[in-house]
């Protein structure tokens, strides 16, 4: 089995809203053809916005649909708590979607 990729919030945004350096799209691409692998975290951060349009919407609900939803767990959200501690990491919200 080859490598697995868990996509983050940002770059979901970033590759969807078309701002990903140029260099980056072809990995990216290859990633999301083969397993696109997001946290339900993701998806609320994705999801959870008012859209200026239906089409906005849409778009990125498709993304999301097209994804695998990887469920939050205890013992994921501890392991989550350690590495923030350890490494004093922050959750930040997410700038808005064009």
């Amino acid at each position: 089995m080859g490598k697995r990729y868990l996509i983050d919030t940002n770059i979901a945004i970033y590759f969807l809203d078309g701002l990903l350096p140029t260099s980056a799209i072809p990995f990216l691409s290859s990633v999301l053809n083969h397993e696109n692998n997001i946290s339900i975290i993701s998806k609320i951060e994705l999801l959870g916005w008012n859209f200026p349009n239906p089409e906005s919407f849409n778009f990125r609900n498709n993304f999301v649909h097209k994804s695998h939803i990887l469920a939050l767990s205890d013992d994921i959200a501890n392991k989550t708590i350690d590495i923030r501690r350890l490494h004093k990491i922050k959750l930040r919200n997410v700038g808005s979607p064009s």
